[in-house]
């Protein structure tokens, strides 16, 4: 046991020794066209550096980040039509929810609703929308095989990192049509620096991280696919914010400015929440909100990217994180029994935003009040010579599909996020 906390203490030293290095880290809080909008919120001075925002003394505000101006300035970067020749390509990005942990394999300790009757339709499920790309997580190592046997049916193929001593969940699919030949294709599956340690005790062996997949299209180059799940619940902000850093590092040290790099994942965190204090039906009230929105434009700012799935919204929605985070309700006393804390909340409610939502069924049965609805699950685009544009994105498996005679309900717990794009041709960049 001693040598357990050993080892989390050179761990907490390694962080503090190599967090803060690097231009990105050295930038105004203000001046970065990312995270400016947290400068008006925070009880901090106009001086402060994004470094800084990692010691956790400095991370505190006095009102809520508005990201509204961020997501209507990546909206606007959509308008206009690429020069020359494009290429289509479909993205989705999904947590299934197929969780089953059981401590040493013997006990189950968590498992998702409805795991026994989804896991044997989901594959194909997925595969018959006929996305180009599909970044998943929570494919756990009981359903890899399943995935994959149905990904060589459907034509595609997959890609997952080496789970030797652990399971991050991570799975990606490619269309064999859209990218024929993958023999030079790069694998690389990364843990995150900060973990929440007990997910990877003895009967758990869980690990945060993220696959990178890097391959070349004949018409637009080289693309990276970037898949991820950052660490989970409320409380777990610090460690989000630290992943977010690391993946945004790793990406900008990965590609050149040619290159496309599409983003997709769990973040288990949104960009906007209307308040800091979320009341539960248990009695307690939940703070640091405003806390857990800082982990999305933190990614934003060191990968350089854009939101692919507010580029392709209509504009009238291009800032439904925070006009529909507006009218959330948080009554406990309704939490449990009406969906949305309020009769017909979620019927007055358009699904265009939120992936993690009492409005979904699996969610509601899991989380019934417990956690803000806000959108979780993410795609981005880093493109910094403007190469994509968004034709269509937005949410989908929203709806409720028969998985057995009694069993009607939600592909998963989550609602996934999809975006169809087209990419300009290198030779007529």
């Amino acid at each position: 046991m001693k040598c357990f906390y050993l080892a989390i203490l050179l761990h907490a030293m390694t962080l503090a020794l190599g967090l803060y290095a690097g231009e990105k880290d050295e930038q105004l809080v203000a001046s970065s066209p990312n995270l400016s909008h947290l400068a008006s919120a925070l009880v901090a001075s106009e001086n402060t550096t994004v470094a800084a925002l990692f010691d956790v003394g400095n991370l505190n505000f006095h009102a809520a980040p508005d990201p509204t101006p961020l997501l209507l300035n990546m909206h606007r970067r959509n308008q206009g039509q690429l020069q020359g020749p494009s290429t289509s390509l479909s993205v989705l990005s999904f947590n299934v929810a197929l969780l089953e942990a059981k401590a040493f394999g013997l006990i189950t300790l968590i498992q998702s609703p409805y795991v026994e009757e989804r896991r044997p339709h989901l594959p194909a499920l997925l595969l018959r929308r006929g996305y180009d790309v599909l970044l998943l997580q929570e494919v756990w190592s009981a359903d890899v095989a399943r995935f994959q046997a149905a990904a060589e049916r459907f034509g595609y193929h997959s890609f997952l990192g080496p789970r030797g001593k652990y399971d991050d969940g991570l799975l990606v699919l490619v269309k064999k049509t859209t990218f024929p030949d993958v023999t030079n294709a790069r694998v690389t599956a990364t843990n995150y620096s900060s973990q929440f340690l007990i997910e990877y005790l003895p009967g758990f062996w869980v690990k945060r991280g993220f696959l990178r997949v890097s391959l070349r299209h004949k018409d637009i180059g080289v693309v990276h696919l970037y898949d991820t799940h950052l660490q989970s619940f409320r409380g777990h902000w610090q460690e989000r914010m630290n992943q977010a850093r690391e993946l945004g590092n790793n990406i900008r040290d990965v590609a050149s400015d040619n290159d496309i790099v599409i983003v997709g994942g769990d973040m288990n965190a949104g960009p906007y929440y209307r308040d800091d204090t979320w009341l539960t039906p248990n009695g307690k009230a939940e703070g640091d909100w405003w806390k857990n929105a800082v982990s999305y434009p933190v990614l934003l700012h060191y990968a350089d990217l854009t939101d692919l799935v507010i580029m392709g919204l209509p504009s009238e929605h291009a800032d439904a994180d925070v006009t529909l985070g507006n009218r959330v309700v948080n009554n406990p006393a309704l939490a449990t029994t009406h969906p949305g804390a309020e009769p017909d909340w979620c019927n007055n409610t358009p699904s265009i935003i939120f992936t993690a939502t009492d409005c979904n069924s699996m969610n509601f049965q899991q989380y019934a009040g417990i956690e803000y609805p806000a959108r979780q699950d993410h795609l981005f685009a880093r493109d910094p010579m403007r190469r994509i544009r968004v034709t269509a994105s937005g949410l989908a498996f929203t709806d409720k599909i028969l998985f057995g005679p009694k069993v009607r309900i939600e592909p998963s717990d989550h609602y996934a996020a999809y975006a169809r794009l087209e990419i300009q041709n290198t030779e007529s960049h």
